[in-house]
């Protein structure tokens, strides 16, 4: 199953036409569980699909029980400057959707403390977007790609006022059916008016200020930001630009700034802020979010639809959503790379077609892999994502096995 094609492809077809817009490391492989002769499985894999063309460079790393027992870095990636430039554990990257994990990890911390109702509508925080139907929509049809407003033009988001036209087309925005009713991908409203809803609570502070105090600094990941990455950040552009220079500027690059998709991040930081959600929101003795929300977000939010539509044999309108995060469930063979052998209540987000970051509670595994441009087609994509899934888990499998 691929999840929602179509909403996606809309998104990322949208995104096309508006221009594609510090390792710290906390463990060694030495503390590794998996024999390093296990992991050639994928190691060589992967480096067959760079040397057929299939993307120029890539990393992959995988932890387990918040202990890093895979990293490893291949190929090249493209600058701002040129073109060619080794890919390495200091290479900061456009994490497109897989920002959405860290908007609604933000709702979650504003719910936990008691300032957001997820079930409460959207305009008792931002009065100005109850209007023309806008007023059933409530927060968790934001974090669940069910609010049903998912065809709003983007632009980007840097700055009080490119936040504030987003802002406006969104309250101006027809509603396109009935919130709750179905999911289809919302490839930046719902986070962005969660963002909004968050900043509205919290004295409208800029987003950015509001997750490096909250999620950034506690969690020691420098190299996360909404904001423009500081200058001589080595930053891997994808997709690839045809012509260089190209500068890391919004009207270049969509979905900067956006809480939907304009986090920009090395790696490693993406492998932690995965561990702190398999540790119940705990990290290295700190306590970032209460268990409570974060066990909340791992939760399918429409299994009762989805359970009753397969009762009566008809496809479900409703994908497996938690909060922010997409649950694996019985899928296989999707889109964000879930592959066959992750259990049931694995879960993650992708973004675009280079970035996949996902975590299984029941195996303690958290797996990051992001290559340096797209693999091109999307069954190309689907392939490689479960392949590497697959392939990490097996080898831990076969070094657990008895």
């Amino acid at each position: 199953m691929i999840y929602n094609s179509m909403g996606r492809r809309r998104f990322m077809t949208t995104l096309g036409s508006a221009g594609l817009a510090f390792l710290k490391p906390f463990a060694y492989a030495s503390e590794a569980s998996m024999d390093p002769e296990n992991s050639e499985s994928v190691e060589k894999w992967i480096e067959e699909k760079i040397r057929l063309g299939v993307f120029p460079g890539a990393c992959l790393l995988a932890s387990r029980d918040g202990k890093t027992f895979l990293e490893k870095y291949w190929g090249t990636y493209c600058g701002e400057e040129k073109r060619g430039e080794p890919v390495g554990p200091e290479v900061v990257h456009m994490l497109y959707s897989f920002s959405k994990g860290i908007t609604a990890t933000m709702a979650a911390l504003a719910h936990a403390d008691g300032r957001l109702d997820y079930d409460a509508p959207v305009c008792r925080y931002i009065p100005e977007f109850g209007n023309k139907g806008k007023d059933k929509i409530t927060v968790r049809h934001l974090l669940t790609h069910s609010a049903g407003i998912p065809s709003v033009p983007i632009s980007h988001a840097l700055g009080d006022e490119a936040w504030q036209r987003n802002l406006d087309a969104l309250c101006k925005a027809d509603l396109e059916w009935p919130p709750g009713s179905r999911t289809a991908y919302h490839g930046w409203q719902g986070m962005f008016l969660a963002a909004e809803a968050v900043r509205r609570i919290s004295s409208m502070a800029s987003w950015e200020s509001l997750c490096r105090k909250a999620l950034f600094d506690p969690l020691d990941c420098p190299s996360f930001t909404f904001e423009t990455p500081p200058a001589g950040a080595r930053v891997a552009l994808t997709h690839q630009p045809k012509e260089l220079p190209c500068p890391v500027r919004p009207e270049r690059f969509a979905l900067m700034g956006h809480p939907g998709g304009g986090c920009f991040g090395t790696a490693a930081d993406v492998l932690k802020f995965l561990n702190m959600h398999l540790q119940d929101g705990e990290w290295q003795g700190k306590k970032i979010i209460p268990a409570a929300a974060i066990r909340a977000m791992r939760e399918i939010q429409y299994a009762p639809q989805i359970a009753e539509a397969r009762k009566k044999n008809i496809p479900p309108a409703h994908e497996n959503w938690g909060l922010g995060w997409l649950i694996r469930g019985d899928s296989e063979n999707h889109w964000f790379g879930f592959g066959r052998r992750l259990s049931r209540k694995a879960f993650g987000h992708a973004g675009i077609d280079t970035v996949m970051g996902l975590a299984d509670p029941e195996s303690r595994l958290a797996l990051v892999f992001i290559t340096t441009d797209t693999p091109g087609k999307e069954n190309v994509t689907v392939e490689i994502r479960n392949g590497v899934t697959d392939r990490v888990v097996s080898a831990l499998e076969r070094e657990t096995r008895p």
